[in-house]
């Protein structure tokens, strides 16, 4: 399973020596490769105004993209991004679509996006798009222009790791969306002469709880097909249930599960680079042998297809063995 190696416990070797099937993947808050021009997917959507969690400035004119000069207009949007980060991403498992955009006004790339669907390809501008700054949580991005599609391109709509073919051609674009960077939340409008593609991303619900007590229920139970449940869709898709089991079961052989509990709260990541995330530190103890092996380690669950799934166990401190009493 996807597994930070260094360090890892007794635990967390042996509950995922049996997930080695799985690749490494990104951690929260991960930052996907560049891909063509420096301009991957983005999306765009008919202006929609978005709740902000704190009054938002007065609405700035419109300035063309590329324009980064030291206004009050760029000040506010580089003070709603708050973090050192140019690019957003924001991806609608419904739809099949996503949206990546730079958005910091001193990016080289600033006002350039990409727009991915499914079955259609990545679309991207030519031109700057144009931003307008309504406040931290609002801003709205148009565009209408040449453009280019990749027809061709591999899509991935869980963390935006897009593969572009190489091969693209022209055509015209028009695009108009409404971003929050800091919660990831959007809607997003593209269209090209014969069609039209939406995006809408509403951030989840900062209740990951039930899902992680899920998890520690399988584990404390030793249950491996109850966690096989609690796995996201990208893993099981790479593992049989019956392989899965039967891996865990082979590693577990001759070891009891004696505790599984959650020793934190859970912190949120939003989903600035297109997916959200969820953590806690958990501790499990083991048993073999009359000796006990004590581990503390992160959990990490993924907002996947519209619910909270297990997606990593990090290395965390871990206990010297002791003797059993």
């Amino acid at each position: 399973m996807r597994l930070r190696q260094a360090g890892v416990g007794v635990l967390v070797a042996l509950l995922l020596a049996g997930c080695a099937a799985g690749g490494v993947r990104p951690l929260a808050g991960a930052t996907p490769p560049l891909q063509q021009n420096e301009a991957t997917h983005v999306a765009a959507s008919t202006p929609v105004t978005l709740a902000p969690r704190t009054p938002p400035a007065p609405a700035p004119s419109a300035t063309p993209a590329g324009t980064a000069s030291p206004t009050p207009e760029s000040t506010l949007l580089a003070n709603a991004l708050q973090v050192a980060k140019s690019r957003h991403s924001f991806i609608d498992v419904t739809h099949r679509t996503q949206l990546m955009i730079y958005l910091d006004p001193g990016a080289a790339y600033f006002g350039e996006f990409s727009f991915a669907a499914q079955g259609a390809g990545i679309f991207s501008n030519l031109q700057p798009a144009t931003i307008e700054v309504g406040g931290p949580h609002s801003i709205a991005v148009s565009y209408e222009g040449a453009g280019m599609v990749d027809r061709d391109a591999k899509l991935d709509f869980v963390f935006g790791l897009d593969m572009p073919s190489g091969v693209t051609e022209t055509m015209s674009l028009r695009l108009a969306a409404q971003l929050d960077p800091l919660t990831g939340a959007a809607t997003a409008d593209l269209w090209t002469a014969a069609s039209h593609y939406r995006l809408v991303v509403r951030p989840p619900a900062h209740d990951a709880n039930q899902a992680l007590a899920a998890v520690m229920r399988a584990v404390r139970s030793e249950d491996w097909n109850a966690l096989y449940d609690q796995l996201d869709s990208l893993f099981r898709a790479q593992i049989s249930r019956t392989a899965y089991v039967a891996q865990m079961s082979n590693a577990m052989s001759g070891w009891q599960v004696v505790e599984a509990t959650v020793v934190s709260p859970i912190t949120y990541t939003d989903g600035q680079s297109g997916f959200f995330m969820a953590a806690a530190q958990v501790r499990a103890t083991l048993s073999r042998h009359g000796t006990t092996h004590t581990d503390v380690t992160q959990a990490e669950l993924l907002w996947d297809n519209g619910r909270w799934s297990l997606f990593t166990l990090g290395s965390g401190p871990t206990a010297t063995p002791s003797p059993s009493p």
